[in-house]
């Protein structure tokens, strides 16, 4: 069991606040916003590489990635409800679930585990893991014009 003083846990909470922040401006769209989060040799590591999603490396890709996101929702329609929750050292880990209606009507509903890591007040990487089968039947399937 970690003993942690006030400071410590200070810092803890700015860590995970920080986390939250993320996930709080993907869900709104916000790419200036993810930006400001974040070092400026960020990188995003991607679910399921098999799905076709290179990481992504520094700042400049998050608008690409979030634009790509964008046309099929209204900002703040995707939801993550943080379900679980853990600090340690650098390391903040979030499960969250993460739900919403696009605007064509589909629904999404999906599990992600979330890892950051942080330092200097900015988030180092960020790694996503979900169901991948769930990703490729509801956010990519209908983009190839496959029957869902």
């Amino acid at each position: 069991m970690c003993i942690c003083d006030e400071e410590c846990e200070v810092k803890r909470e700015k860590k995970l606040q920080l986390a939250k922040a993320y996930i709080e401006r993907l869900t709104m769209l916000d790419s200036t916003g993810i930006q400001d989060l974040v070092s400026d040799d960020f990188i995003w590591h991607f679910t399921g590489p098999s799905l076709g999603f290179p990481d992504l490396y520094g700042k400049a890709g998050i608008r690409d990635v979030v634009d790509g996101i964008a046309p099929g929702w209204d900002p703040g329609e995707l939801k993550m409800d943080v379900t679980r929750e853990a600090v340690d050292g650098a390391n903040v880990i979030l499960e969250a679930d993460v739900h919403g209606t696009m605007r064509d009507g589909r629904r999404y509903e999906n599990v992600y585990l979330m890892w950051f890591e942080v330092s200097g007040g900015l988030i180092q990487s960020f790694r996503e893991t979900a169901d991948t089968k769930v990703i490729f039947d509801v956010l990519i399937k209908p983009h190839r014009g496959e029957a869902t």
